[in-house]
C-alpha cells in the first residue's frame, strides 16, 4: 500500500476539522421561525458564509413580503476583533 493511501484518511480528517463550522449556505425556514420586529416582514433570507484566510465573508440576501430585496456583504475576523 502506498504512503499516500495510508495517510489519506488522516489528511481528509484534518481538512474537515480545519473548516469553520459556520461556513456554508444558510436558508431561512419561515415555517420553523418566529420572526418579530424588523424581521417580521421577511419573505426569504439566504446567508452565505465563506472562509477567506483569517476572515469570514458574509453575504446576506433578503426579500421582504412587499417584493423588495437587498444584499448585505461584510468581512469579519474569524477570531473576533478588528480586521487588519
Amino acid at each position: 500500500m502506498s504512503i499516500a493511501l495510508r495517510f489519506a484518511p488522516w489528511l481528509l480528517a484534518g481538512s474537515l476539522l480545519a473548516a469553520d463550522p459556520f461556513a456554508g449556505t444558510w436558508i431561512l425556514s419561515l415555517a420553523e421561525s418566529k420572526l418579530a420586529g424588523p424581521y417580521a416582514g421577511f419573505k426569504s433570507e439566504t446567508l452565505v458564509i465563506a472562509e477567506q484566510g483569517d476572515q469570514l465573508l458574509i453575504v446576506a440576501s433578503v426579500t421582504l413580503r412587499d417584493g423588495s430585496s437587498s444584499t448585505f456583504k461584510e468581512a469579519v475576523a474569524k477570531r473576533g476583533g478588528k480586521l487588519s
